[in-house]
């Protein structure tokens, strides 16, 4: 992302780009990234009006536990997390740095990667027009198993790229590293892992490279770093394809609508890049042929959209749900594939356009993320009741619920649990409060996920009967209720109380809820 320029200027007053070094100059380098990741870090935090999502807590309960796996996914991304909350204060605005630092590494791996493809002005451009996607910006915030590969993928792909290229084992060490590091984030990750063969199978150094020991040195270490966590899988039955299974099988029709709608939204996110290139393409002087039958043109097509076909296709085969953010950080190399394809010969109006398409964007950005702050805290946003909403009051029920607990205890709170998450689809529940008081809460507790101890192994009866039990069950979970009702007397240690969230001057929606005290018996 840096770039090092000379004298030349352009009219406007701007320098024109005159060399790109294959490694940018460190202080520009860091100077960027820093900007990048503190931009994003104080937009996001204002237009998400202080709120995080219920993946983010997920990141943050699991991590803190650091098991070699969780029910739903490996446990990769969330050990970063609780890496990350064991040095920096458990607020939205720690969340959203993460999230920005997460996609700010992201960058610098698809600069690099675009640099083996391309140099110069062309670099700079495909670079700068990933800034006018929302994946590495605004999508970027919410940090969970998919977002993740925003900064795994480019580097991954990186270095593939160069194991095949230059034949260095180094190379192919750092791309099987890589490789398991995807795989213990979400399993997906072997469509992108896919991706990387279908593409080595047209590189022009095919042969070469599947007769040497690289790319069997790469797969070698992956498994080696795996090898924990799979012992993991065989001990806990196999716990994540458990979920997989049942949110998968859904019926054929809904699966092609998936793909469909998945396709569509990515030509979507690319209507920005494409008008730029075209309106670049139509002033401009000098166009080239595109050389469709080159070979390493061919290569880097199928690296770049390989993971989305392949994608597309698992919801068809699957018939489970595509998010948007369900392969969103495989597509660093598309805005330079389009800038390949559109023959450009001279770069210069390019990169006026993007540059100023970037300023006007930025710009937009900072005057509405307040009102995106506002909307989201004095508006619900029509999710499910039980799943906190930027308008409802996480923070204070975590602060009001650990008060209570000391107040009726003398204790610090150890362990929350709450509303039980359903598998089936449109499921009404989810544990997400319970969530929101064990990353809010300052005495930083377990959760009891679901009152399962498989899905919880780091509880245990004991250690209940040690250090007791709060219950949050949002109004109207007569399932979350019931379960209360198991573990204490409702008439005797159950409080309702209903919070209102306030961001600056900004009030949300009265939510209540049902707190059961279980105090420790030991």
């Amino acid at each position: 992302m840096s770039l090092n320029t000379e004298s030349a200027t352009l009219p406007m007053g701007w320098r024109r780009i005159q060399r790109i070094d294959a490694v940018p100059p460190a202080m520009v380098t860091a100077l960027a990234f820093v900007a990048f990741v503190l931009f994003w870090t104080l937009v996001n935090t204002i237009s998400n009006g202080g709120a995080i999502d219920h993946d983010m807590t997920e990141a943050y309960v699991w991590g803190r536990e650091f098991q070699l796996g969780y029910y739903k996914h490996p446990p990769f991304w969330a050990w970063l997390a609780g890496a990350w909350f064991d040095v920096l204060p458990h607020r939205a605005w720690a969340f959203a740095a993460l999230s920005a630092l997460n996609a700010g590494v992201g960058l610098l791996g698809a600069w690099r990667l675009i640099g083996c493809f391309s140099h110069g002005e062309k670099r700079v451009a495909a670079i700068l027009l990933l800034l006018l996607t929302p994946y590495y910006t605004y999508f970027a915030y919410r940090y969970n198993a998919n977002t993740i590969f925003l900064s795994l993928w480019p580097w991954t792909a990186l270095f593939f790229v160069r194991s095949i290229e230059r034949g260095r084992t180094v190379d192919a060490v750092l791309f099987g590293a890589l490789s398991a590091l995807d795989m213990l984030s979400k399993y997906y990750a072997i469509l992108l892992l896919a991706a990387c063969l279908l593409a080595a199978c047209v590189h022009p150094r095919r042969r070469d490279y599947f007769r040497s020991a690289l790319p069997y040195l790469s797969v070698a270490l992956c498994a080696v770093v795996l090898v924990p966590h799979l012992w993991w899988l065989d001990k806990t039955g196999f716990l994540p394809f458990h979920y997989f299974e049942a949110q998968s099988g859904r019926a054929w029709l809904f699966g092609l609508r998936q793909a469909i709608n998945g396709a569509l939204e990515f030509a979507a996110f690319q209507i920005p890049i494409i008008v730029l290139i075209f309106l670049s393409r139509w002033r401009s002087a000098e166009i080239t042929p595109v050389q469709w039958r080159e070979s390493r043109f061919a290569f880097l097509t199928v690296l770049c959209f390989a993971p989305l076909v392949l994608t597309l296709a698992s919801s068809v085969v699957f018939r489970v749900i595509l998010t948007s953010g369900t392969g969103i950080g495989a597509f660093c190399l598309v805005p330079l594939f389009l800038i390949q394809v559109s023959g450009i010969g001279s770069f210069r109006q390019l990169e006026r356009l993007i540059f100023w398409a970037v300023l006007a964007t930025s710009g937009a950005v900072v005057l509405l993320a307040p009102l995106l702050g506002y909307a989201h805290v004095s508006h619900p946003s029509g999710m499910m009741r039980s799943i906190p909403n930027p308008d409802e009051p996480s923070v204070e029920l975590a602060e009001t619920a650990t008060q209570l607990w000391h107040q009726k205890t003398g204790l610090p709170l150890r362990i929350v649990a709450g509303s039980i998450y359903h598998e089936n689809p449109g499921a009404f529940y989810s544990d997400a409060y319970a969530d929101m008081v064990a990353f809010y809460s300052d005495d930083r507790p377990s959760e009891f996920i679901d009152f399962d101890f498989q899905r919880a192994p780091w509880i245990t009866k004991n250690r209940l009967e040690r250090e007791g039990l709060l219950i949050v069950c949002p109004a109207g979970d007569l399932e979350c209720l019931k379960t209360s009702a198991a573990f204490a007397d409702p008439a005797r240690d159950q409080v309702t109380l209903t919070l209102t969230h306030r961001v600056w001057h900004w009030q949300g929606a009265r939510a209540t809820f049902t707190l059961t005290f279980v105090p420790p018996r030991a």
